[in-house]
Order: C-alpha cells, then sequence, then structure tokens
C-alpha cells in the first residue's frame, strides 16, 4: 500500500468524511484542491512525521487551535482525539 492511501486511510479513520463536507461549500474544485493540500501536507508531512506518537501531536494540535482561536475545527480534532486513545 503506497504511503498516501495510508494517509488518506488515516485521515479518514480520524476525521470520516467532515472535512469534506466543512470544504463542500467552495466554488468550483476549490474544496477538492484543500482537501488534497491538507492530505498531502497535513497528514501525510506532518502526521507522518516521527518524534511524536499520534496522540501527542492530536493533543498538540489542540492547543494550538486554542491557542490561536481557531476554533472552527475544533470538535472534530476533540473527535479525532478521542479515537486516538486521548481521553483526559
Amino acid at each position: 500500500m503506497s504511503v498516501m492511501k495510508k494517509v488518506l486511510l488515516f485521515k479518514i479513520h480520524l476525521y470520516g468524511d467532515e472535512i469534506e463536507k466543512a470544504l463542500s461549500g467552495l466554488p468550483d474544485d476549490m474544496g477538492k484542491d484543500v482537501s488534497g493540500f491538507l492530505t498531502e501536507v497535513c497528514f501525510g508531512d506532518f502526521y507522518t512525521r516521527g518524534g511524536l506518537d499520534i496522540k501527542t501531536r492530536e493533543l498538540l494540535v489542540i492547543s494550538i487551535l486554542v491557542t490561536t482561536g481557531n476554533t472552527n475545527t475544533l470538535k472534530s480534532h476533540i473527535e479525532g482525539n478521542l479515537k486516538v486513545g486521548n481521553t483526559k
């Protein structure tokens, strides 16, 4: 299985189709393009890097979102945290 296929399956495991739903209102194929970018960069580059396990990485994402006031994706990241085993 290719790395990108694994990344895509991981993204779907954590967030289902929430990303695509959130981007569906964008004009033309922009939602599809943004989703592809998020898959390649956020999941492909950041989530697959060594050094941090996925539980720590996902917890850091929540911390960053709250700190920067970017709460529009907070709910999906909280759900993702629960799916990777963060409970506290």
